[in-house]
């Protein structure tokens, strides 16, 4: 298993939200369960990246209901090209558990005030940051350029 470690910043009131969500019978429990365990690892959000992490399986309502985001508020953060869910051959859209880590922290940071542009812009910073953290050999020393 492959794993990719992003720093997504912190959300524990949406998590809570979607566990207490989880409470009944529900076929999907076991894995949103997983994830939002990967998710929370250390305080932070994480994502752990297994092979089909990035594989379009839950449909708009589903990820609605896990996330406590609306439909529309997705369908707007798609609009706004904060994110890009499969589609099947008839339009649906699939989101992925990157898809789903991804629509938490644009929903928190939204949450908070931030317009999209920003919002845009501090996804962008935090994976520029990921990828400088997660390159072997590239830590510079104090006084080096």
């Amino acid at each position: 298993m492959a794993c990719l470690e992003g720093y997504l910043g912190r959300a524990p009131e949406v998590i809570e939200g979607a566990r207490r969500r989880l409470s009944g019978e529900n076929p999907l429990e076991n894995r949103v369960e997983t994830l939002l365990h990967n998710l929370t690892k250390g305080g932070r959000l994480s994502l752990v990246v297994d092979a089909d992490a990035n594989i379009g399986k839950y449909p708009i309502g589903v990820v609605a209901r896990l996330t406590d985001v609306s439909e529309q508020r997705l369908r707007s953060f798609e609009a706004a090209g904060l994110l890009e869910p499969e589609r099947t051959e008839g339009g649906t859209r699939l989101y992925s558990d990157a898809d789903m880590a991804l629509i938490v922290r644009i929903a928190e940071l939204a949450d908070k005030g931030v317009n999209f542009a920003g919002i845009r812009e501090v996804l962008e910073i935090e994976t520029r940051v990921d990828d400088e953290e997660g390159e072997p050999g590239q830590e510079q020393t104090e006084g080096t350029e």
